[in-house]
């Protein structure tokens, strides 16, 4: 993992990024008794073009924007 160092915030980050091409990136925080993780991806209305297995797809306009409402419909 590479090492970031933020000494105006008094923080750390590690970063890694997997072969599966997910970036994974850590924040340790001494003292704290949760632990708490979140999933971003870089997907937006710019992003309609993708590879995926060897293969060239494109998605529909709006896609980004359907998915971001959808989220909100979960229980």
């Amino acid at each position: 993992m590479t090492r970031f160092d933020y000494p105006e915030l008094d923080e750390t980050m590690y970063r890694q990024k997997l072969s599966s091409a997910l970036t994974v990136c850590v924040v340790p925080r001494k003292g704290f008794t949760r632990s708490l993780a979140y999933f971003v991806t870089d997907y937006g209305s710019v992003h309609t073009r993708y590879r995926f297995g060897g293969k060239d797809y494109r998605s529909p306009a709006g896609v980004a924007h359907y998915l971001e409402h959808k989220m909100f419909d979960l229980p």
